[in-house]
């Protein structure tokens, strides 16, 4: 742990633990959160992939004794000079994928200042910093872009939501088809809401989802222990926490169909899923099960349901959402030399590419 300037750098575990007092209580207060920078996320993700992170590098600010901000990364094995924000970057097979990257913050005037912030990154070695997925509404895009530096920004996939309440009109118009069939059929859609139903509901969407995968011959990430691990226990902190929104559909006491998502500050984020593609009749369960979700968002008064990214402008979520943004990385390198290395790695690669395709 160094502490300079108002900002306390955590390294370890123990000194995450140490700060989780006052991390919780910015949760409460913070104008801008995400399930992605929550407490729960980070510690839990950072015991379960420990084998992948060479160390933590969560950037806390404090003025007058009191937690205003936080950033968390870290930098992973594979190179101890990079940081990223955590739970990303891992190892394809168990990434994670967190998504709208972004201070924990009160404001945007309450976030590190970036001459504190570059000191930091030189002082523990750092040449590059990596933001993905970041919203050009966040407070981090606004921040970055006002950092000294060599910057890279690329935009690399596109976020469909729905916006509520009047996105959920789309959705509802639909699914109305399916709904209707689902309920003459005798579907029923439910929500867990208890510790013994969640068990049940977990253990059927990693059976559901880990079986579509290996049907297609392709590799399921709910088997690999890490992921599955962190999820679990993830999930059932979420759900005593009142943020976990894990609804399924059932048939004849045969739970077919399971949509994961957590409850993200004014949003709905839908994660995971698991699905028997061979129910019949064809009620679309994933579908279902969306409307579900976003109704029960726009009973809560959120006002967002979220589909998060995808590398591909074309797919299920352009048919059921109403709208979308385009979403950035953002590498910042604090010397020429790590920039011009990495923009001579990127074009080997692209070079690389292009001679394979070239041969075949």
């Amino acid at each position: 742990m160094t502490v300079s300037q108002n900002v306390l750098v955590i390294t370890n575990l123990e000194e995450l633990h140490a700060v989780k007092k006052s991390w919780l209580s910015l949760e409460k207060k913070a104008n801008v959160k995400s399930i992605f920078n929550s407490y729960n996320w980070v510690e839990t993700w950072a015991r379960h992939y420990a084998n992948y992170i060479k160390k933590l590098f969560v950037l806390t600010y404090w003025k007058k004794g009191e937690l205003t901000s936080v950033l968390p990364l870290y930098m992973n094995i594979s190179n101890e000079h990079a940081a990223y924000f955590v739970s990303s970057f891992e190892p394809t097979h168990i990434e994670t994928c967190s998504e709208a990257q972004d201070f924990l913050s009160t404001s945007v005037e309450e976030v590190i200042p970036h001459s504190i912030f570059i000191d930091c990154l030189r002082e523990h070695n750092v040449h590059s910093v990596t933001f993905n997925n970041i919203s050009p509404r966040s407070f981090l895009c606004q921040w970055s872009r006002k950092l000294s530096g060599y910057h890279t920004i690329k935009q690399n996939r596109e976020r469909f939501y729905i916006s509520l309440p009047e996105g959920i009109k789309k959705l509802e118009k639909k699914t109305r088809r399916y709904r209707n069939t689902a309920s003459r059929a005798g579907v029923t859609i439910h929500r867990v809401t208890n510790i013994d139903e969640f068990e049940e509901v977990f253990n059927a969407l990693i059976e559901l989802n880990s079986k579509r995968w290996l049907d297609k011959a392709k590799p399921a990430i709910f088997d690999e222990s890490e992921f599955c691990n962190f999820h679990r226990e993830l999930a059932r902190k979420s759900l005593a926490a009142n943020r976990l929104s894990l609804y399924y559909t059932k048939y004849e006491n045969k739970i077919f169909a399971v949509n994961y998502s957590f409850v993200s500050s004014n949003s709905i984020v839908f994660y995971q899923s698991g699905i028997d593609t061979s129910f019949r009749p064809n009620v679309s369960p994933g579908n279902l099960l969306h409307y579900a979700q976003a109704f029960d968002a726009l009973h809560k008064g959120m006002e967002v349901y979220d589909f998060m990214s995808s590398a591909h402008k074309e797919g299920y979520k352009t048919q059921l959402t109403s709208t979308s943004e385009s979403v950035f990385s953002f590498t910042l390198h604090t010397s020429l030399l790590s920039y011009a290395m990495t923009e001579l790695t990127e074009r080997l690669k692209m070079i690389k590419k292009w001679v394979v395709n070239r041969g075949r």
